[in-house]
């Protein structure tokens, strides 16, 4: 699924495939890279439905630019990242995924960015231009965003494959641009040239990486100039594995986890007696068990793998009897079998998943080619196009989504695609799940709620619209809702919960100010006060005080407790307290306002003197004294009433020693 953007750049003579052309030798195949990239940038782009004729539909979501005119998609890993380039003037790598959309990877302070792969953490490599022209390889990931791998000493690296332990291999130029060397990069290690196998040029390039860090590619030798195919590990380094029988050089493009080897080798086809045949170039696998295995063609003279599962099944382009160009699938079993066209003249097979998925394109005739997919039961099935007349799928994962390019209609531009397989019917409807909620109500006695316990749509791409009826707010109670989910097509689900809000806040509640009184008689006095304010969000069922207002309060302090209650039960309560005076306190206080009043001294102190004397008897029990002290005081104030003392003068003064006096039982 990684290898996509090799592959293109290595073997595709062109997107309308061309009869006729053979692959490049083995010498030239490292010098075919980027003048196909920007073809590459060719599938879907709007969101459109083509049916499939069997139980199901292909739907294609168009993954949009990065505000550019075209851009393409190259790989996706098993979480659904998707992988490409969007392009103008400038090209930058990308990655998509279904909650994030497009987000571009950026640079390395150059112009361009190009991605090659995606492992299943999500980390991304390929090649970004610097300022000062040179190419570096990049790895990118969500928390370091795109680090530079650094070179061998040259000023063009390129990365081409990684592992799910974030190893890289690649190539690199080494100090003045005199060789290119295969690399493996890890964080920790940083890039380790992995050598030669010798021979002129002394050049090597790592093309691929298993699980267990084992590399494949291809490497100068001697004593020839021509390369060969390598693995190379880090206990027993690079090892040659040979061409195929007569061959000068192999190419080595995939590596699988079991340390298998996919590749392409030279050989010589038709030699017998003193006819020495003819060479050719074919698809090889390779074990240290077995050797290297010729996978065959399909008649004609080369056959070269482009991908390979991990169950050994190859697939790439062969030459026929006729010389077109065919897609094929090779396995150890049934040898190499055609995949057929779509009509066309030529197919192109450049992905399989581990389930036997093949995708590519195919000519269809007219001068269009079409993105396909096949497998043993249905063959190959026309994905269609979004409009224009070119489209080619380039990588499906283990779940069957499917990356790609298409012309839109109009041919004036190249989006990238994702397209999923859908079973009949092409939309399914959606998932309305319910729960039913308690909520508390709010200031106005009422609250929203959402019963909705996850809704969701299982088709890709699809949003939902969520309905309540009554949509609310909801009131103090149950209230039974409905959750409507509706699709973007219209097709809906719905389910019933209850919605439950309970008042739960308290009534808000304001005593009275606490009181003092003086006794009336020996039992206190009669006190009266107003209801507190009380308020709720709701409504207030009742307001009550103890004691109640107008009750007997005993001489002393007593608190008044109150209690507002709401409808829902809620209680608030607040306090105040009234004080009613004894005799002594009350003598004390008609003898502070006899010293405050405005009178001649003598009378003042003389009646002053008559209340501290009462008070002083009072305080000392002797009630029969100060009965006697408060009778003079009352005969002296009404001698002196109209005299020295003003009528209301001696009026207060009066009522306050007889209530006194009465508490004393005088």
């Amino acid at each position: 699924m990684n290898n996509l953007l090799k592959h293109f750049r290595e073997f595709s003579n062109s997107f309308r495939f061309r009869s006729g052309r053979c692959p490049p030798s083995i010498g030239a195949q490292r010098v075919l890279a980027s003048k196909h990239f920007v073809l590459l940038a060719l599938v879907l782009t709007a969101l459109s439905f083509w049916v499939l004729p069997v139980q199901g539909a292909w739907s294609f979501k168009d993954l949009g630019t990065l505000g550019g005119g075209n851009s393409l998609a190259v790989a996706i890993n098993n979480n659904g990242q998707v992988v490409g380039d969007s392009y103008d003037r400038e090209h930058h790598a990308f990655v998509w995924d279904a909650v994030h959309g497009m987000q571009d990877l950026g640079t390395l302070d150059g112009g361009d960015s190009h991605p090659t792969a995606i492992n299943e953490n999500g980390q991304i490599i390929g090649s970004s231009m610097l300022r000062s022209g040179e190419h570096h390889a990049f790895v990118w990931d969500t928390v370091h965003g795109m680090q530079d791998l650094g070179t061998l000493g040259g000023s063009q690296v390129e990365a081409r494959a990684i592992n799910d332990k974030g190893q890289v291999v690649g190539s690199s130029f080494t100090f003045g641009d005199s060789a290119a060397r295969a690399f493996v990069w890890d964080a920790i290690n940083g890039m380790q040239d992995l050598g030669t196998l010798g021979g002129e040029g002394d050049g090597s390039a790592a093309m691929a990486i298993n699980e267990i860090g084992q590399v494949a590619g291809r490497s100068s030798r001697l004593p020839s100039y021509f390369e060969h195919a390598f693995i190379w590990d880090a206990v027993n380094g690079m090892r040659d594995i040979g061409t195929l029988r007569l061959g000068s050089g192999s190419y080595a493009s995939f590596i699988l986890d079991n340390g298998q080897v996919v590749g392409t080798s030279e050989t010589v086809v038709g030699s017998s007696g003193t006819n020495p045949g003819y060479r050719a170039t074919h698809g090889f696998v390779w074990d240290p068990v077995g050797g290297m295995r010729d996978i065959g063609t399909l008649g004609g003279l080369y056959s070269l793998p482009l991908a390979a599962n991990q169950n050994g099944q190859v697939v790439g382009i062969s030459a026929t009897v006729g010389n077109a160009v065919h897609a094929f699938i090779w396995d150890r079993v049934n040898g190499i079998r055609d995949l057929g066209t779509l009509g066309g003249s030529e197919s192109r097979a450049y992905d399989i998943n581990k389930n036997g998925q093949i995708v590519g394109g195919s000519s269809v005739g007219g001068g269009e080619g079409h993105a396909f997919v096949w497998d043993t039961v249905h063959g190959m099935q026309d994905l269609g196009t979004l409009g224009g007349r070119m489209s080619s799928a380039y990588a499906i994962n283990e779940s069957g989504q499917i990356v790609g390019v298409s012309l839109t209609v109009g041919n004036g531009a190249l989006h990238a695609f994702l397209a999923t397989f859908s079973p009949v019917p092409i939309n399914s409807l959606p998932v309305a799940k319910c729960k039913s909620m308690t909520t508390s109500a709010g200031s106005d006695c009422s609250a929203n709620a959402s019963i909705d316990d996850g809704s969701f749509d299982p088709d890709i791409g699809d949003t939902i619209t969520l309905t309540q009826t009554p949509a609310g707010p909801y009131p103090v109670g149950r209230t039974p809702v409905t959750l409507t989910v509706a699709d973007s097509h219209g097709a809906s689900a719905s389910c019933v919960a209850t919605v439950t809000v309970v008042d739960t806040t308290p009534p808000t509640i304001a005593c009275p100010v606490s009181q003092t009184v003086n006794a009336t008689s020996l039992s206190g006095a009669v006190v009266l006060f107003g209801l507190p304010i009380a308020s709720d969000n709701c409504s207030i069922a009742s307001v009550t005080c103890s004691p109640v207002s107008g009750s007997t309060f005993a001489i002393g302090t007593t608190t008044v407790t109150c209690i507002a209650t709401d409808g829902s039960g809620n209680t608030s309560t607040c306090s105040f307290t009234v004080k009613v005076k004894n005799a002594a306190e009350q003598a004390g206080d008609l003898t502070a306002l006899v010293q405050n009043m405005p009178l001649e001294s003598g009378i003042q102190a003389s009646l002053a003197g008559k209340l501290q004397n009462a008070l002083t008897s009072i305080t000392d029990g002797k009630q029969t004294a100060a009965c006697g002290t408060l009778k003079a005081f009352l005969n002296e104030v009404n001698a002196q009433s109209g005299k020295k003392l003003t009528p209301a003068q001696a009026s207060q003064l009066t009522d306050a020693a007889t209530r006194i006096k009465s508490l004393l039982g005088c």
